[in-house]
């Protein structure tokens, strides 16, 4: 807005006003006095700019933009620890119980079991929160001695821990407040509680699926994924408190659909087999996240896996020069997914 307010265009009016009577040019004294304060105009136009860019929430970022959505009673989720599985047996290979809040390392992470599940089965939180704490499996050293203890694993993730939420994610759910009239229990009202929630990504939901007051709510990851059971649960029971009464709600994860990919390459000379094919899993990543959960306008189904877009990816790999005998799932059409199905990067075989 104030791009035209530079240091040249401010001395050149503040000149302007003085009487031509009086010597101006370069190097005296009216103009020596004139440019210092021209600059700090200029400084503050820009700033002034960069103000205005915070004020309005499609351009606002970081604490900005969360103080803007606030404002709706849309509030920045902040990161979470992840809590894993954690088993733990005794010097004859037996499951053991161990005290609550035992603190065990691995990577430079420490968790903390914070409940049982069964007999030598525990919860385990991480002390720091983030994704950080989904990575790592195997065995983990006690922080203090705990009598009796032959072996401690850390398994598989029970609820993922969560970053802090990313801008694009916050202003889409500022979005439907302000724009999608999110109220009374409606569709809209459904998909901003799901999305309340700390590792829910994306969310469609079915009103009526089963009869009436009856709402189906299916949850998509952050990372365009099948969320974990843990984060089912959060969800609904968060949605439990907020539905209006008489309304049965099934909250689910979104089922997988494998994507799965043959062909036949030509490679240029010295090119990797094993390498192309790592890249091309990247690309069929990024393509199968653009697209999850997302409903095309015409029609009205979710959009397409196209047989025709994966063909590209693996022309816009570098060191493919040509393929044949590409094949998707089996054939070489384009794969619909259901309502409920977000497609997944299944097995990869080329030759």
């Amino acid at each position: 807005m104030f791009e035209d307010r530079t240091f040249e265009t401010i001395r050149e009016e503040m000149l302007a006003e003085v009487s031509d009577d009086i010597d101006k040019t370069e190097g005296s004294i009216i103009y020596d006095a004139i440019a210092p304060a021209a600059l700090k105009l200029a400084e503050m136009y820009s700033n002034l700019d960069i103000f205005l860019n915070l004020v309005f929430a499609d351009t606002a970022d970081d604490e900005f933009l969360a103080r803007r959505t606030a404002e709706l009673g849309v509030y920045k989720k902040l990161s979470t620890p992840a809590i894993r599985k954690g088993v733990f047996r005794d010097t004859n290979g037996l499951l053991m119980d161990i005290p609550l809040n035992s603190r065990f390392s691995l990577d430079n992470l420490t968790y903390r079991a914070i409940e049982k599940l069964g007999l030598g089965e525990y919860k385990m939180q991480a002390e720091t929160p983030g994704i950080i704490g989904n990575n790592g499996v195997g065995a983990i050293i006690p922080v203090e001695p705990i009598d009796n203890l032959g072996t401690a694993e850390l398994l598989e993730v029970l609820t993922p821990g969560t970053d802090d939420e990313a801008d694009g994610n916050l202003y889409s759910r500022y979005e439907i407040r302000a724009q999608k009239q999110a109220t009374s229990g409606n569709e809209y009202h459904y998909e901003e509680w799901a999305l309340s929630v700390a590792g829910v990504g994306g969310v469609k939901v079915i009103p009526t699926w089963n009869g009436p007051n009856t709402v189906k709510v299916i949850l998509l990851s952050t990372e365009k994924a099948p969320v974990t059971q843990g984060v089912v649960e959060e969800a609904y029971q968060y949605i439990e408190k907020e539905r209006p009464i008489g309304a049965i709600v099934t909250v689910v994860t979104a089922a997988e659909l494998p994507i799965n990919v043959t062909a036949t390459l030509t490679l240029a000379s010295g090119a990797n087999l094993q390498d192309v094919q790592e890249q091309f899993k990247a690309g069929l990543t990024e393509y199968l996240k653009s697209i999850a959960f997302v409903t095309n306008q015409i029609t009205n189904q979710p959009e397409l896996i196209r047989y025709t877009r994966i063909a590209n990816i693996l022309l816009d790999i570098p060191p493919i020069i040509d393929y044949s005998d590409l094949l998707v799932n089996g054939g070489t059409s384009n794969i619909q997914p259901t309502y409920d199905q977000v497609g997944v990067v299944g097995t990869v075989m080329f030759s």
